[in-house]
């Protein structure tokens, strides 16, 4: 969130245009698939993204996937990758050879050169392997005579194999027949002209300590604030313990791994590349042996890597990072880029098609149902652009891995496809603020029931209002406000890490404040506050106020319940303090209630810490419980919708009767989360047995 250079200039322009409509920030973490030859589509899906004004603050990525993602991570533009590979694809008409191939086999950066036949082994084999792996699962053979198709389809196989074997039999015993070395250097080329990266080559702040950039190299660039980059996941299957190895940037125990070795090793394929070899120091230690592991292709155990993106796993890798925790408390629209063979529903009848369609289960069709199902089950906001293989731009002919009958345009139909797709498909999404009329009527309802509980049910006399502050991009913009009149402080901007309200928003806790007390010891404790308030923001807001209430507005979707804490943290006594709050996750915005009254005639407590022993404090705090958490209920219903929602009447808000316990509010709000849950994905009714009648 502090460096706004990296943002896209489309995102920048919507925000900063006046005549462009209030709305949501547009925020949102890819996932990539696996694709081969396919990746070029999936590159196109990507730039639909960015060009329907999203800013990618996550990516995740496998095989192909994964090589999309490292590059648009390390700030090569999209364009820049395509017409790198139509430089590497054939054209006919200039009469230039498609290299593609030859930079898989190993002939164009010094590595051990193979002759012609080990060339158009390559070729042979991958020909081969595409009339086995159609379009990523197993071709189904027509007719009679099942068994014939499938020997010959092996034997072509095996002589492609043996074309390679005679010159790289050494391969082999590395458990490869390619080493890939040529792929690696290619890719920390492209990360190293990157007008991210190569501004800093030559600069003290990018001190790469071997040929390959490294995770670690780019970490340290971005901790001297030099840049910026977005989170990374790259999956690899480890062969050692036969698990999934998930190489994220913002994980230390990956730091010493170059990010070209990485990708290689996601897009390994087992048998043509050599495994990686790559030392994981904290898992070594758990298992008391040094032995490196060895990495393979991630699309071996996980093709679609959205998972990691859960609201869970978003926390835990992104929140412990100062740099990402602006963006861990904001709602996303998680994003997966797939191509996908439309479902056909056949009677499974004869040998052969009991036959293949137990093949395409075992080639991929079983792990893809359970991606999918998985993603859709545990990932807030899914959106899915799964793109037919028939729209690709790709001839269905040539397969997954028919690298050798790429051409220019072929990249460019390809990238074509998938950009318009996937803007198609993310267009209908609307991320409109929701009407002022709806969020202000039940602020409205919240400063009347807080008068209330304080004795001044006309509010003639403390003069509570209510603000609500919405983050959009790097500032909180007061929105919304109920009683605010002519108040001097409607248009408030204040930085996340500005004044009371910034440290709600960034804490997620709920801050009661004596702003009288602050107002005086400001100056005297400007090095112990965390509040970092401007002379403008000092002035901009309204003086007078004595008494501040303010609270999280969590979004639903995200809000696990949070057991409420035996202690509170209280700052320069007298000041302000924490309250427990029984929810956690993403954040819409704070709302806040702020009033103007004499503690001494209110009988009020002037330190907050003892405040809340005062029944009047906890059946305002009730009450702005159950106020956030229907406004947040609103905003979602408006974040990210596939249309407009239908207006709707201010909810009256009701007070929470005196004497409510935190135990009570605790189990309160678990319940509400359940019957929220519950109506977000509804369980089919159960069938009674026939016979059996219902119990009265």
């Amino acid at each position: 969130m502090t460096f706004d250079m990296d943002l896209d200039s489309r995102y920048r322009r919507g925000m900063s245009s006046p005549k462009s409509p209030i709305q949501f920030d547009k925020i949102a973490s890819v996932a990539i698939q696996g694709g081969g030859v396919y990746g070029l589509t999936l590159l196109g899906q990507l730039q639909g993204v960015i060009d329907q004004g999203y800013r990618i603050v996550a990516l995740s990525g496998t095989s192909a996937g994964a090589i999309v993602a490292t590059l648009y991570w390390a700030g090569v533009p999209l364009s820049q990758v395509k017409a790198t590979f139509e430089s590497l694809a054939g054209d006919e008409s200039a009469r230039r050879p498609n290299t593609i191939t030859d930079l898989l086999g190993g002939k164009l950066t010094g590595e051990p050169k193979g002759s012609k036949m080990v060339a158009e082994g390559v070729k042979r084999l991958l020909r081969a392997l595409n009339r086995i792996f159609g379009r990523g699962e197993f071709a189904q053979p027509e007719g009679q005579w099942i068994l014939l198709r499938w020997a010959t389809r092996v034997c072509d196989v095996s002589r492609g194999l043996v074309r390679v074997m005679l010159d790289r039999a050494s391969g082999w015993k590395e458990g490869g027949l390619f080493p890939g070395g040529d792929f690696e250097r290619w890719i920390d080329e492209m990360i190293r002209n990157s007008p991210r990266v190569k501004p800093h080559l030559e600069s003290k702040w990018l001190k790469p300590k071997g040929d390959l950039l490294t995770f670690g190299d780019l970490w340290s660039l971005m901790g001297s604030k030099k840049a910026y980059f977005p989170a990374l996941t790259i999956t690899a299957t480890n062969l050692r313990t036969g698990g999934l190895e998930l190489i994220d940037s913002t994980n230390r125990q990956y730091f010493d791994i170059p990010i070209a070795t990485a990708v290689r090793a996601s897009g390994g394929f087992p048998g043509f590349f050599t495994p990686v070899l790559a030392r994981l120091p904290d898992r070594d230690k758990q298992n008391g042996q040094g032995r490196p592991c060895r990495l393979v292709d991630g699309g071996v155990i996980c093709n679609f890597p959205e998972f990691v993106f859960s609201s869970g796993a978003r926390v835990a890798q992104l929140g412990q990072h100062e740099v990402y925790r602006g963006d861990v408390m904001r709602p996303w629209v998680n994003i997966g880029l797939q191509l996908v063979t439309p479902p056909t529903i056949r009677p499974v009848r004869s040998f052969h098609r009991v036959v293949t369609r137990v093949c395409k289960l075992l080639a991929g069709g079983t792990r893809s149902f359970l991606e999918t199902r998985l993603a859709s089950d545990t990932v807030e906001r899914y959106t899915a652009c799964t793109q037919p293989f028939d729209h690709s731009g790709w001839p269905p002919e040539y397969g997954v891995l028919g690298f050798d009958f790429l051409s220019r345009e072929h990249v460019d139909n390809m990238f074509t496809a998938g950009q318009q797709f996937a803007r198609d498909r993310l267009h209908p999404l609307q991320f409109a603020l929701p009407p002022t009329e709806v969020v202000e009527g039940l602020m409205s309802g919240l400063v009347a029931a807080v008068a209330t509980a304080f004795g001044d049910p006309g509010n003639s006399n403390l003069c509570i209002r209510a603000t609500l502050l919405v983050p959009q991009r790097d500032k909180l913009v007061l929105r919304y406000s109920s009683n605010t009149k002519n108040d001097r402080d409607r248009g408030l901007t204040l930085k996340f890490t500005e004044g009371i309200v910034g440290y709600c928003f960034t804490r997620r806790v709920p801050i009661l404040c004596n702003l009288c007390a602050f107002a005086e010891r400001r100056n005297a404790l400007s090095a112990d506050l965390p509040f970092n308030l401007s002379k403008r923001e000092q002035n901009a807001t309204r003086n007078g106020r004595s008494w501040l209430l303010c609270l999280p507005v969590f979004d639903p979707q995200t809000a696990n319940p949070k057991p409420p804490r035996n202690n509170s943290v209280t700052v320069a006594g007298g000041v302000f303090s924490e309250l427990n709050v029984p929810l956690d996750g993403a954040v819409f915005g704070v709302l806040s209630v702020d009033a103007e009254f004499d503690y001494g005639t209110l009988r009020l407590n002037n330190d907050p810490e003892k405040q809340k022993t005062d029944p009047r404090l906890k059946l305002a705090y009730d009450t702005l419980l159950s106020t956030a958490w229907s406004l947040g209920t609103v905003f979602d219903d408006w974040f990210a919708t596939g249309s407009t929602p239908t207006n709707r009447t201010a909810i009256p808000v009701e007070p929470v009767r005196p004497g409510d316990k935190a135990e009570k509010m605790y189990a309160l709000a678990i319940k509400n989360q359940a019957k929220y849950q519950a109506k977000k994905h509804p369980k089919p009714a159960k069938r009674r047995k026939p016979g059996k009648r219902p119990k009265k």
